[in-house]
This record gives structure tokens, C-alpha cells and sequence, in this order.
């Protein structure tokens, strides 16, 4: 049996968040206009760019071994149109070091390697789930549902309903 490369899907999702992810926000913003749409200012981010996305500055040891984030810069292309005069500037521009995932899916921040930990988290809401039937004190069987309550925000809240057979 094949063992599965359960760090594959982080290590895909980051790559496709650094290419395409950061492509379609720019392209979600842009462009920025002013009020009276006089002035305009379009960011595009081209993933295939070479001079958008360059190679790490350091190592990783080089940024074990000094404290540092192993990270690449990232820029975009800044184009600010000014209509009423036709002028148009373009730049680039640079937009932040983000964080390079290693081969092995973790991160070196401040020299210290780092791995993501996914979790899942219970979406707010009321669960009912039928609980056991049981005889208190020899009389007739009861009915037990449980309910717990999860709410976005606070703590769970959980509660029993009894329901006793021929009683409405």
C-alpha cells in the first residue's frame, strides 16, 4: 500500500494562493477610481512575471541559522491614469515578503520551522440526537433526546428532553 502525501494538498493550496489567489484579488480591486472617476489606479499581478516574483533572498539554513523568515518579495504592476490631463504612470510596485513554503511544508519564521495545522471547526447551530432509553425507579421506560446548542460565539450549551410514553 502507497502511503499518501498527506502534505501535498497544503503544499498545493499555498502554491495556487501565491499564483492565481493573488491574481484574482487584484483583479477583484482594480481598478481603484476616485470619486469623480478623474483619477484611476489599476494593479495587476502576473504570477509568470520574473520580475514580480523573484527567488528567496536567503537560504534556507542561511534563515535557520540567522533568525530569519525564508520568504520571497512580491510586486505588482501600478498603473495610475489621470484622465483630465491623460498622463500615465506605470511602476512597480512592491507589495510585501510573503512566507515560502520548504519542500517539506513548513515555514521558517524567525528561524524557527513552522508547520500549518489544519483544524475543523463545528458550524453555530442545535444538533438533537436520540439518547438511551432507561427506567428510573422500575416505573415505565422513559425517552431521552439530547440537544446541545453551538453557537458562534461562547460555549456549547447541551440540554436532555424526557418524554414519557402515554404523556402528551
Amino acid at each position: 500500500m502507497e502511503i499518501p502525501n498527506l502534505i501535498g494538498v497544503q503544499r498545493e493550496s499555498f502554491e495556487w494562493f501565491l499564483t492565481e489567489g493573488l491574481r484574482e484579488v487584484f483583479e477583484d480591486i482594480s481598478p481603484v477610481k476616485g470619486v469623480s472617476d478623474d483619477l484611476q489606479l489599476e494593479l495587476t499581478f502576473d504570477p509568470d512575471d520574473a520580475d514580480l516574483n523573484p527567488k528567496p533572498k536567503f537560504t534556507e539554513a542561511e534563515c535557520r541559522d540567522r533568525d530569519m523568515t525564508y520568504s520571497v518579495p512580491k510586486f505588482v504592476k501600478a498603473k495610475f491614469l489621470n484622465r483630465p490631463t491623460g498622463e500615465i504612470k506605470e511602476q512597480t510596485v512592491f507589495i510585501g515578503d510573503f512566507p515560502k513554503m520548504t519542500d517539506k511544508g513548513t515555514f521558517i519564521i524567525n528561524g524557527t520551522e513552522r508547520v500549518v495545522v489544519s483544524q475543523l471547526v463545528r458550524s453555530p447551530g442545535v444538533i438533537f440526537e436520540p439518547g438511551e432509553r432507561f427506567r428510573l425507579r422500575n416505573l415505565s421506560k422513559y425517552q431521552l433526546v439530547k440537544g446541545t446548542i453551538h453557537p458562534s460565539r461562547g460555549e456549547w450549551l447541551e440540554f436532555d428532553v424526557e418524554h414519557k410514553p402515554g404523556k402528551e
